[in-house]
C-alpha cells in the first residue's frame, strides 16, 4: 500500500548496491590535476571532504541521509576484511540459519540487514554493538523478540515482520529511540503496556496479526504519525487514544468495527483514514471534526446512508464508499469543494441530490453498479469532471447520448 512509504523506505535504500570506489575516485582526481580542468580545484575539495567525511563516520551515528552514502558491505567475507570500517552491512538472503559471533567485531556497525534469512535467534555479540541504529530481521523465523534486544540503546528502526511472534516481552519499553516498530504479518494476540514507555516512537505497524484489543496505555505514544491496525480483530478501540494528537495515518481496515469508535473525532491531525472490509452501518457524528482529512475510504461496508458529517470533511480530497448499502446522499455533499475523486459504485442510489453541482473539484465520479436513470441534469456544472464511470445503471441510450455530447472533455464509461 502506497501509505508505507515511510515506514519501507529505508528497506529501499539498503538493499541498493554500493557501486563507487576509492580508486575511481583517486583515478578522477588525478585526470583532473592532469588536464588542469578549471573546475578541479572545487571538485578535488569535495572529493577531499568525502574522504575525511568517510573516515571519520564510524566516530559519530549518521543520519539516515548520511549512511545513504557510505559503504555498503555486502558479504561477510568483505566485511571482515576492513571490520572497524563497516556502517553497513547487509547480509539479505544468504540463507543464514546462524549469525557468527564474530559479529562483534563489527564496532561501528550502524545497519544490520538480515532479511529473508532463516534465523530464529541472535547472538548475544549482536546487542553488544551500540551503534546501532536499524535492524532488520524481516522475514526470518524467530518466535520471540531476541533477548537482550533492550541493550540495543541506539536502536531506531527494528524490522520484525513476517516472522512467528506471538507475544513482545515487557523490554521492549526500554528501546527508548526507537522511532519505527514493525511487526506485520506475526501472531500477536496482545501488547504489553510497556509498550507506551516508546515516547519517540512515530511508525507502529500492526498489519495481520491476531489482536483483539489495544492497551489503554497506548495514549502515550503521543509523537506517533503512522499506526497500522490492518487485518487484525479489533471492534473498538481505547477512549485513551484521543491523545495521539501527532496521528496523521490510520488504518483500521479489514477488522471487526461495525461502528465508528468515537474517539478518531478526537485525532485532529488525522489525513488518512482506511476503514474498507469492516462491518460499518453507521458513522460517529465526531467524525465532522477531523477538519485536516484528506482521504476517507468505506468501502465494503454495510451502510446505508452518507451522513451529513462526511459532507463536513472540507478538505476531504478522496472519499470512496464502493460497495455499501447507500439509497440516498445528503444534500450537503456539495460543501465538499477540495473533493477529486468520489466512488459511489455498487450501492443503490436511485438518484443524486442536485446540490452534487457543488463538487467544483471533482475529477472523477463513479457511479458503476447504481439504480439511477437520469443523471445529466446534476453533472452539468462539474467543470473538472475528467472522468465519469455509470456502467450498469439502468440509463436510457438518449441519455447516454445527451452525456456523451454534454461531457466533450471527459472520459465516460457506460
Amino acid at each position: 500500500m502506497y501509505y508505507k512509504l515511510f515506514v519501507y523506505y529505508l528497506k529501499n535504500i539498503f538493499f541498493i548496491p554500493y557501486k563507487s570506489s576509492k580508486f575511481q575516485k583517486l583515478h578522477t582526481v588525478y585526470f583532473l590535476i592532469m588536464n588542469t580542468n578549471p573546475f578541479a580545484i572545487i571538485i578535488i575539495l569535495l572529493l577531499s571532504f568525502n574522504t575525511y567525511y568517510a573516515a571519520h563516520a564510524q566516530d559519530k551515528l549518521l543520519t539516515i541521509e548520511e549512511l545513504e552514502t557510505v559503504k555498503f558491505h555486502n558479504t561477510w567475507e568483505e566485511a571482515l576484511e576492513e571490520p572497524e570500517q563497516v556502517l553497513v552491512l547487509n547480509l539479505r538472503e544468504q540463507d543464514m540459519e546462524t549469525l557468527p559471533a564474530e559479529i562483534r567485531l563489527f564496532k561501528n556497525l550502524q545497519v544490520l540487514n538480515l532479511t529473508l534469512n532463516k534465523l530464529n535467534t541472535l547472538p548475544k555479540e549482536v546487542f553488544a554493538l551500540e551503534k546501532l541504529q536499524v535492524l532488520d530481521l524481516w522475514g526470518n523465523q524467530f518466535e520471540q523478540i531476541p533477548p537482550g534486544i533492550e541493550k540495543l540503546k541506539s536502536l531506531k528502526f527494528l524490522y520484525l515482520d513476517y516472522n512467528q511472534i506471538s507475544s513482545l516481552p515487557a523490554v521492549i519499553g526500554n528501546l527508548e529511540n526507537l522511532e519505527v516498530l514493525d511487526l506485520e504479518g506475526n501472531q500477536l494476540t496482545q501488547l504489553p503496556s510497556e509498550i507506551s514507555q516508546l515516547k519517540n516512537l512515530k511508525t507502529l505497524d500492526l498489519e495481520k496479526n491476531k489482536l483483539n484489543r489495544l492497551p489503554d496505555k497506548i495514549s502515550n505514544l503521543v509523537n506517533l504519525n503512522i499506526l497500522d491496525l490492518e487485518e487484525n480483530q479489533l471492534s473498538t478501540l481505547p477512549s485513551q487514544m484521543e491523545n495521539l494528537k501527532s496521528l496523521q495515518y490510520l488504518y483500521l481496515q479489514k477488522n471487526n468495527f461495525r461502528e465508528l469508535p468515537s474517539v478518531i473525532g478526537s485525532l485532529e491531525s488525522l489525513e488518512f483514514l482506511y476503514l474498507q472490509e469492516n462491518q460499518l452501518i453507521k458513522l460517529h457524528p465526531n467524525l465532522s471534526k477531523l477538519r485536516n482529512l484528506k482521504l476517507l475510504q468505506l468501502s465494503d461496508n454495510s451502510l446505508q446512508d452518507l451522513p451529513e458529517e462526511v459532507c463536513l470533511l472540507e478538505g476531504l480530497v478522496e472519499l470512496n464508499v464502493q460497495n455499501n448499502q447507500l439509497k440516498t446522499l445528503s444534500n450537503k455533499i456539495g460543501q465538499l469543494k477540495n473533493l477529486k475523486t468520489l466512488n459511489l459504485q455498487n450501492n443503490k442510489l436511485g438518484e443524486l441530490p442536485g446540490e452534487i453541482r457543488g463538487l467544483s473539484s471533482l475529477e472523477l465520479l463513479n457511479l458503476r453498479e447504481n439504480r439511477l436513470r437520469n443523471i445529466y441534469g446534476v453533472l452539468q456544472q462539474l467543470p473538472q469532471l475528467r472522468e465519469l464511470r455509470i456502467k450498469d445503471n439502468p440509463i436510457s441510450e438518449d441519455e447516454q447520448k445527451r452525456i456523451k455530447d454534454n461531457f466533450p472533455n471527459t472520459e465516460v464509461r457506460f
